[in-house]
């Protein structure tokens, strides 16, 4: 059982002097009972989809699901310099037909779970169960975004959370309770189309991915029984890349 409700405003300009761009913002909300749609119908549906215990699951189950990523911006623009016309000067020349465009996009990160790993202090994960979830100690750690490795532990400290005692049969913490870092990405491209005779072309294009070398941290270390507990040791994008491409039109 899903619940998704969203909002999108749109700014769609007309052509500025070779200049167009359109600026897209969502609000959204995603919650669910744990069963997301990359495992619904999946043989570990059941495991992935299970509540800490038989009783009150809505409760214990129902957050943000694992998709949930509640602002996003998008901004795409195209830019194509003025052609050369006839008597203009080599660097005009140069510097004609040229065409410009960017997608920037800003995005919440997604949530995670900080799970026990353990029922109990010193037992280990006895049943089997990987949903088992600690108890919360510092309610003020609620909703942290957890985004860059200098700041991780000291945001998501060990000392906010304990293990469920031998009496009860669930931890306090909800589900995904936490976010990973957010999305910060820049790729532009740089192309321009050259005639050769009456009817062919040749095309150069220059693209840029993850042009600002941004980093998207991935989530620290969630399981209380890990030592690498809080830590960030990962990204989940690549740093700046190029590529060049060239394409000849019969």
């Amino acid at each position: 059982m899903g619940y998704y409700d969203a909002a999108r405003a749109s700014l769609v300009s007309p052509e500025l002097g070779g200049l167009t761009f359109r600026a897209t913002y969502w609000f959204s909300k995603a919650i669910d009972l744990g069963s997301g749609y990359t495992n619904t119908a999946y043989d570990a549906d059941s495991r992935l989809s299970r509540s800490q215990d038989e009783f009150n699951q809505f409760d214990d189950m129902k957050g943000r699901s694992d998709f949930d990523q509640p602002h996003a911006f998008l901004w795409t623009a195209s830019y194509r310099t003025p052609s050369a016309g006839a008597g203009r000067g080599a660097i005009r020349k140069l510097a004609a037909d040229w065409e410009l465009s960017a997608v920037t996009l800003f995005k919440s990160g997604t949530p995670f779970t900080v799970d026990a790993g353990s029922d109990a202090p010193g037992f280990g994960n006895v049943d089997g169960n990987g949903g088992d979830r600690p108890n919360l100690l510092d309610p003020s750690v609620l909703g942290r975004t957890i985004g860059h490795p200098d700041e991780s532990q000291a945001l998501l400290p060990r000392s906010a959370f304990a293990y469920m005692t031998l009496d009860q049969t669930r931890g306090s913490l909800g589900r995904n309770t936490f976010r990973k870092g957010g999305i910060h990405n820049v790729n532009a491209a740089l192309a321009r189309t050259f005639p050769v005779g009456a009817d062919d072309r040749l095309t150069l294009r220059a693209e840029a991915i993850n042009l600002s070398n941004t980093p998207q941290f991935a989530e620290p270390g969630y399981s209380l029984t890990n030592p690498n507990f809080g830590q960030i040791t990962n990204t989940l994008n690549d740093g700046r890349t190029f590529r060049f491409g060239l394409s000849y039109l019969f």
